[in-house]
């Protein structure tokens, strides 16, 4: 049954929303090229900015992506999958694509959470990690003692929109969040000694995490 509110959308919005339901009916798979705005344009009668809107809308949601020249394409989902536990960062289906070591001082968090001072200076090492050629990962390791092991490790989750920058480092569409993980380890003695933080495209990753009950 229509809903009664469908018909006083705005016309790029009732486009949109056939175009999401013929992908979630798979009548456009995943790296299937969508209706460009010429067809749009055809089959609905509208202008060319609102077939372009529509089209937006679906990029926005992260459901396509445009590739210059070509067109607009429903978006593949091929999730590397990370699983929780003591190793960390799975780095077997990704390569390292750039590494920088070098003495800085730690955000503010960072040091609260291993208690130094707001002007210590510590080793960081700034990674970057790619699968097919696309970059997937970025890590940044605190670890003001390097000699000392953790033995527990404690993890915090936040799913956000990136940074200007991190869309960048990542080349992320319009529309595609990050998984930031806080990875923080502790000595035998309860103390953190180490912080790792990881920002993953969202569209990249799977997380997976198994508990004894």
């Amino acid at each position: 049954m229509a809903n009664p509110g469908t018909s006083r959308r705005p016309k790029y919005q009732r486009i949109a929303a056939d175009l999401r339901q013929a992908v979630q009916a798979g009548e456009y798979r995943p790296g299937d090229r969508l209706p460009g705005e010429n067809d749009l344009m055809a089959a609905y009668q509208v202008a060319r900015m609102t077939a372009r809107q529509a089209l937006g809308v679906l990029q926005t949601e992260g459901l396509a992506e445009a590739r210059k020249g070509a067109g607009v394409f429903v978006r593949s989902f091929r999730p590397l999958r990370r699983r929780g536990g003591p190793d960390g960062i799975d780095t077997h289906a990704v390569a390292l694509d750039g590494a920088v070591e070098e003495q800085r001082t730690p955000p503010p968090t960072v040091a609260d959470a291993l208690a130094l001072s707001p002007a210590a200076v510590i080793p960081v090492r700034d990674h970057r990690f790619v699968r097919d050629g696309k970059p997937v990962l970025l890590s940044t390791s605190y670890r003001p003692q390097p000699g000392l092991v953790a033995v527990r490790f404690r993890e915090e989750i936040h799913c956000r929109m990136p940074s200007s920058e991190e869309a960048q480092q990542l080349r992320l569409p319009p529309g595609t969040p990050v998984i930031q993980i806080r990875r923080t380890g502790f000595a035998p003695d309860g103390r953190a000694i180490e912080v790792n933080e990881l920002t993953l495209d969202a569209s990249s990753y799977l997380l997976e995490y198994e508990f004894d009950v």
